[in-house]
Order: structure tokens, then C-alpha cells, then sequence
């Protein structure tokens, strides 16, 4: 079943999502009585899953930064307000600030995305190092017929 992620790209208008349709079941699927379809679009998906779990590991770094930032100017808020607190108090209201919640909730799901896509792509891979296997068993049987 194929499922689409958005993923980040820069454009003239800032960063902008667009959706990559994946179908890992279809892409880690390998035909025993033929392989040469299989090896011939292995390069096209390590280049997709790799490329994308790439991406996602930027955006989750851009996010990341976001975070900071937003963490930095909340407590800055916080410590500079009109009420005074004590440490307790401030880490208490940093915590339940609804920018710092939200703000780590869009990394969270931002992280849930890179470690799905960077997972396919490691299933990619072993589906490489199963056809190189599966091309020397081949190989090894033609040879013994001749």
C-alpha cells in the first residue's frame, strides 16, 4: 500500500512541502524467477529512499533549531516577566508553555517521519545485499550447467 510523506524542499518561496509517494512493500518485493527488473531499479530506489531520508534528516535539523529558538525566547519571556519565580516555578510554566509544546510536537513528528523513511531505506539496502547474493547463486548455477 503506498503511503505519501511530505518533505520540505526550498523553492523561491521559502520552504515548501511536497509529497513523495512511497510503496516500500512493492520496492523490498523481489521476483525469484526473474531478478533483472530488480536489479535494474535497485540504483532508482536507493537513490529515492536515500535522497528522502536525507531531506528529512535536514528538516528535522532545521526543526530542531526552530525548537531552540523558541525554547530561548520563551524562557527569556518567562524570566523577564512580571511575575517573579523560582526556578521550579519557571521550569514548570516552560514546560507547559503551549509555543514550547507545540513546537516540539512538529519535531516529534518531524523525527517520527526521518527514522520511518531512514528505516526504508535500510530495507532498500538489504534488498541490495540480497540480489548481489541471489545474482552469485545464479551465477553459480549457470556455471554447472555448462
Amino acid at each position: 500500500m503506498a503511503e505519501i510523506i511530505e518533505i520540505e524542499e526550498m523553492t523561491m518561496d521559502g520552504w515548501q512541502a511536497k509529497p513523495y509517494t512511497f510503496d516500500i512493500a512493492r520496492d523490498i518485493e523481489i521476483n525469484d524467477a526473474d531478478i533483472n527488473p530488480d536489479l535494474t531499479n535497485i540504483c532508482r530506489l536507493l537513490t529515492t529512499y536515500g535522497d528522502c531520508a536525507a531531506r528529512l534528516k535536514a528538516e528535522v535539523e532545521r526543526c530542531e533549531m526552530m525548537v531552540n529558538a523558541v525554547e530561548a525566547s520563551t524562557a527569556q519571556r518567562i524570566r523577564h516577566g512580571e511575575i517573579k519565580l523560582t526556578e521550579a516555578g519557571i521550569k514548570e510554566r516552560f514546560n507547559m508553555d503551549p509555543t514550547v509544546l507545540k513546537a516540539r510536537e512538529v519535531l516529534q513528528s518531524k523525527r517520527y517521519k526521518q527514522l520511518r523513511v531512514e528505516s526504508w531505506y535500510y530495507a532498500i539496502k538489504r534488498k541490495v545485499d540480497i540480489l548481489i547474493a541471489m545474482t552469485h547463486i545464479h551465477s553459480a548455477e549457470i556455471r554447472k550447467l555448462y
